[in-house]
């Protein structure tokens, strides 16, 4: 097998098809390590591209001055000099913030995960549960949800539909119905109970309930991708 992060992105790109695709998605779903490694290559991807966008105004402020300047006439070193530092001075600047934002800015414990593409194929739900895929990673809750508890309806039995379909009310900031629709989960014993634990005590944050929230986030084992998460919305609760 190739690189296993050559494969992870592979995967987040889209770029695996067919029976490549089912392997891995096989292996993530008996790999809790791996479904880790998923979502903070996924979330990372989405910190920077978010950066970049919110920076991409001021960029392109700076590249339409430069090609007005351009179409002026003006000749020589100098002329050219002026032209091009706002654009140069731009890019750093964009690339430093990034970088910056990247590691200093907390918004990221706040984000939903990517809802994955678990389901083994060749179920009959694997269509809708691909639609509500969708519809949930393009912050369509309502839709997502509504397809989800479709197939809660038919197999209340995967914790995996209740879980995302949780989460739809988080992504909405319906804090009221994300609590008693997280709680059984986090309670429970499937592979979701920890996110579940991290995304009820974000809820109990939300409404000024810290106790229960720091409660919650420290029952979440140190370790891994969300260990390390849990503790550093611990630690902004403590300050």
């Amino acid at each position: 097998m190739e690189n296993k992060a050559d494969k992870i992105q592979a995967y987040i790109d889209g770029l695996l098809t067919g029976d490549e695709l089912a392997q891995f998605e096989k292996w993530m779903a008996e790999d809790e390590e791996l479904r880790a490694e998923v979502h903070a290559q996924r979330e990372v991807q989405e910190t920077i591209r978010k950066r970049l966008t919110s920076k991409e105004d001021a960029l392109r402020a700076n590249l339409r001055q430069a090609r007005v300047g351009l179409q002026t006439g003006r000749k020589g070193v100098v002329s050219l000099y002026k032209v091009y530092l706002p654009v140069a001075a731009a890019v750093c600047l964009l690339i430093f913030f990034s970088i910056f934002y990247l590691y200093t800015d907390d918004s990221y414990l706040y984000d939903l995960p990517a809802m994955q593409s678990e389901v083994v194929r060749g179920q009959e739900a694997n269509v809708s549960y691909e639609n509500a895929v969708q519809a949930f990673n393009a912050q369509s809750y309502e839709e997502a949800r509504g397809i989800l508890y479709s197939l809660i309806e038919a197999d209340s039995s995967v914790v995996q539909y209740r879980y995302y379909a949780a989460l739809t009310y988080v992504g909405e900031q319906n804090w009221s119905q994300a609590l008693p629709e997280l709680t059984p989960i986090a309670e429970g014993k499937s592979i979701f109970a920890d996110e579940a634990k991290y995304y009820l005590a974000l809820v109990y944050h939300k409404i000024d309930q810290h106790e229960e929230a720091k409660t919650l986030l420290r029952e979440i084992p140190s370790q891994g991708k969300l260990g390390e998460k849990a503790g550093k919305l611990l630690d902004v609760l403590e300050k």
